[in-house]
């Protein structure tokens, strides 16, 4: 099957993927677990994602807590996380 943008399919959500609405409130508990972890929040995070998985989120959770602190903190609305 293709798809118009040309895109491989196997990289679009299919069976077993989920789509969840989260409110600002959750998207900012998301992040600060993301970014900091207690010990037994990393462990489960890299065997759920890997550790490969869970060490560029945890980075990109960083860099998003740095962004927001140099922008006065606001959040944007529509943000995906994967």
């Amino acid at each position: 099957m293709s798809t118009e943008s040309g895109a491989n399919d196997s990289t679009r959500p299919g069976p077993g993927h989920n789509v969840v609405m989260l409110q600002p409130d959750e998207i900012e508990r998301a992040l600060a677990v993301m970014a900091h972890p207690d010990a037994d929040e990393e462990r489960l995070l890299r065997l759920y994602l890997g550790s490969r998985l869970y060490q560029r989120l945890h980075s990109l959770a960083l860099r998003s807590e740095l962004a927001r602190k140099e922008s006065g903190n606001r959040i944007r609305e529509n943000v995906v996380i994967v």
